[in-house]
């Protein structure tokens, strides 16, 4: 292989590595801060307990 072939693979490999890290970051799981189920407000702040 030349080398114009090994840097593409490595760029197409990095760049599906860094895809897939982030279409799996749990982050994901919560559409906006307020959709929480702890949260009472629209910003995502916590219920106060009382």
């Amino acid at each position: 292989m030349n080398e114009k072939k090994v840097y593409i693979i490595i760029i197409i490999l990095t760049l599906t590595l860094i895809i897939y890290d982030h279409l799996t970051s749990p982050v994901l799981s919560i559409s906006s801060p307020g959709q929480t189920e702890e949260a009472c407000a629209p910003c995502g702040a916590p219920c106060k307990e009382e």
